[in-house]
């Protein structure tokens, strides 16, 4: 009986999910198959979790980031997860799959030195503090929706630090730094996977590091350094992707980024510790299907 429920419901689940226009389901077949599997076990104890990151409120023109600042406010991309990740949230509603929604501000940016030395004069505190008010009031955009739109799902407002942990998410991310910089050295092919990443984000660069792109920065110096801050970037979204992998029934939701396969590299890019034998867990990967880099 259970079976023929799940076969039920998938028969109609699916179809509505694909039909979605500002979220795309997963491409590969093994993700694809995890989130299939996740939707019909989720239960109210285990609900299917889904996780978007966020920038912390950085300036913005109302289509793309500019980088010219950062305040307190519901950040930008957090704006337009909600309105992208919305109809998703809605159709788990109409086939009563058991959800939490969690979307996290990425205070680990105030442990970056250039963002925190660029947008607050090296104060850490503050760009933490920053970090804790866009907290706050995305916390209060997500209960007016939930009220306003008569949602059954649970929408938490969080933070990476909030929900991984300090220590546990630098320490993974500086590993993978370590292991990617390693790999840059030694590594040809890798070595050109961060230049052509490096190069389709030169214009965002361009607003986040105008420091780097005036006449008398040398060429060689403006690559590497860049290149250094691809790697901090994929660092992240392994460490990521590993932590959000120790969920159960665990999904993300990502933007469109050139990152967005990074989540599941980690079975390239394994830790001193890991053992090769296992395989770490996969996640399923979904995007929505607006840029605003």
């Amino acid at each position: 009986m259970v079976q023929e429920i799940e076969k039920s419901v998938d028969r109609a689940l699916i179809p509505a999910l694909q039909e979605l226009t500002t979220i795309s389901l997963p491409e590969n077949k093994t993700q694809r198959a995890l989130l299939e599997r996740y939707l019909m076990r989720a239960t109210p104890d285990r609900p299917l979790r889904l996780f978007a990151g966020s920038c912390p409120d950085y300036a913005h023109d109302g289509a793309q980031y500019t980088h010219e600042g950062i305040s307190d406010d519901v950040p930008f991309l957090t704006e337009v997860h909600l309105r992208c990740d919305l109809p998703l949230l809605e159709v788990l509603d109409t086939y009563d799959i058991p959800y939490l929604y969690t979307i996290m501000v990425a205070d680990v940016e105030a442990m970056d030195s250039f963002f925190c030395e660029r947008f607050t004069d090296g104060d850490r505190d503050k760009f933490m503090q920053l970090c804790r008010g866009s907290m706050c009031k995305t916390a209060i955009a997500l209960d007016h929706i939930k009220a306003s739109r008569e949602l059954s799902g649970d929408l938490k407002s969080s933070s990476f630090f909030e929900e991984f942990g300090h220590g546990h998410f630098m320490e993974l991310q500086h590993a993978y730094t370590q292991v990617l910089a390693q790999r840059y050295v030694q590594d040809e092919r890798f070595n050109a996977r961060v230049s052509a990443d490096t190069t389709a984000r030169r214009p965002m660069y361009r607003r986040m590091y105008p420091h780097m792109f005036k006449p008398d920065i040398p060429f060689l110096q403006r690559d590497e350094f860049l290149a250094q801050r691809t790697m901090r970037t994929m660092a992240q979204y392994l460490a990521l992707g590993r932590c959000i992998g120790e969920y159960d029934h665990a999904v993300v939701i990502s933007h469109p980024t050139t990152n967005k396969g990074t989540y599941n590299d980690r079975n390239k890019f394994l830790l001193p510790g890991d053992d090769p034998r296992i395989q770490q867990p996969i996640v399923p990967v979904l995007s929505m299907n607006t840029s605003i880099y």
